[in-house]
């Protein structure tokens, strides 16, 4: 007997989870792995959008979980259109409002503690990370057809968004730790 679990996904007794009308995967796989560090990723982004003292941060951070929900359709329905460059373009817009012209990102930028803005985006920072990693490995297992072979999960654009929207944290906690 399945338990319906949101809208498409459904668990049956056997440790399977029914992803959309067409995919499975068992409950430990990497897929169903990776989808839920993106919920968690995306439940932390809303955290950091509910405590930010910047106008600027609360603006962009809705766009970011809107993005992180979409990522996870394309995955879960695989009919969802994948993202797209207007999603990079989107985060990479945020980023040049959020960063001075003459400013250089670090690779060191966010140093870990601080306010709790700060301390949570460096958190999903790290969340982020995770979620870059297991989709690469998840591409790299199944390709972009998904485990089911229907379907495109994701391609290079959704790990070139996760890249970036890292750097979007890390300048967050930046903002926020001043």
């Amino acid at each position: 007997m399945k338990e319906p679990i949101g809208r498409e996904i459904a668990i049956d007794d056997g440790g399977v989870v029914a992803l959309g009308p067409r995919m499975r995967a068992a409950r430990e796989s990497s897929l169903i792995e990776l989808l839920e560090t993106l919920g968690e990723l995306n439940a932390w982004v809303g955290v950091i959008a509910s405590v930010a003292t910047s106008s600027r941060i609360q603006v962009v951070l809705p766009l970011v979980q809107h993005d992180l929900c979409h990522l996870c359709d394309q995955i879960n329905l695989q009919s969802a259109a994948p993202l797209s460059r207007q999603h990079l373009a989107r985060i990479d817009g945020a980023i040049s409002r959020l960063v001075p012209d003459g400013i250089a990102i670090e690779e060191d930028l966010l140093p870990p503690g601080g306010p709790l803005p700060t301390a949570f985006a460096h958190l999903a920072w790290t969340v982020c990370k995770r979620a870059r990693r297991q989709l690469a490995s998840v591409l790299s297992l199944h390709g972009s057809r998904g485990a089911s072979g229907s379907g495109a999960i994701a391609d290079d654009v959704a790990l070139i968004y996760l890249q970036r929207l890292g750097i979007l944290l890390r300048i967050i906690g930046d903002i926020e730790s001043r």
